[in-house]
């Protein structure tokens, strides 16, 4: 149960919490706060592994694959988003691995690892088909040419995309009909009902310069834009 009384899948429809942290718990008796913190090491680990495994692609001369994986690694250990994921520690982290896992899974030509992390993205949250999605149009994005017909991978792609779509909104419909009573859409994003006078009534001028003289403060972002520049130098698809 949440905090609310209200079953956890009322918040988030996740079965990945109970997949991972039930086998550990039965079979070597870890507590609660141990298997967090196997889940937690092991899914930042196997990020930065797959941003590695993103840079360095075959092929590269050495210097290009120093500086490539070098740019990589800071762009990934410096990044406000893990820095934040690490000073909030929450099992989301994992969508965030399992999404880079995925791409460098295709581009390294691993098909079966590559369709594990997009099945395994809807289980963490009812929103990991979005991220499914994002990942086939991003490798989509790499692979296909403009000027070169459709061919099956491109096809394939396109139409697990969907299906990532689909099955983030089987899972929006299954959390509103079988675990009701709290609109997490609402209290994180819109507001209104009991969260705030009206939906979006906080997206004011005052709200947005607030957020953006926040993001430009932030020095986190520095070496994201640094590094992304390094490596769009190597490949503009970075």
């Amino acid at each position: 149960l949440a905090e609310n009384n209200l079953s956890f899948y009322a918040h988030h429809v996740s079965p990945h919490i109970f997949l991972f942290g039930a086998p550990l718990a039965t079979l070597f008796r870890l507590t609660g706060i141990q298997i967090f913190a196997y889940h937690q090491g092991l899914f930042f680990g196997l990020f930065f592994v797959a941003v590695y495994l993103i840079a360095a692609r075959p092929g590269l001369r050495r210097r290009d694959w120093i500086v490539a994986v070098v740019s990589a690694l800071l762009l990934g250990a410096l990044s406000n988003a893990l820095w934040q994921a690490a000073a909030y520690p929450h099992d989301e982290i994992a969508m965030i691995a399992l999404v880079a896992l995925a791409i460098a899974c295709w581009l390294g030509q691993h098909r079966a690892l590559f369709a594990f992390c997009l099945l395994w993205l809807p289980l963490v949250r009812e929103d990991g088909g979005f991220y499914a999605a994002v990942v086939c149009l991003s490798c989509l994005f790499v692979e296909r040419d403009p000027s070169q017909p459709w061919n099956r991978s491109a096809r394939l792609l396109l139409v697990l995309a969907l299906a990532g779509l689909l099955a983030s909104a089987c899972s929006f419909l299954i959390k509103a009909w079988f675990f009701p009573g709290f609109d997490a859409f609402a209290k994180n994003f819109a507001g209104g009902k009991s969260f705030s006078p009206a939906p979006w009534s906080h997206l004011t001028m005052a709200f947005a310069l607030e957020r953006v003289g926040s993001m430009l403060q932030n020095l986190n972002i520095v070496p994201v834009l640094v590094g992304s520049a390094v490596l769009a130098m190597f490949d503009w698809r970075y």
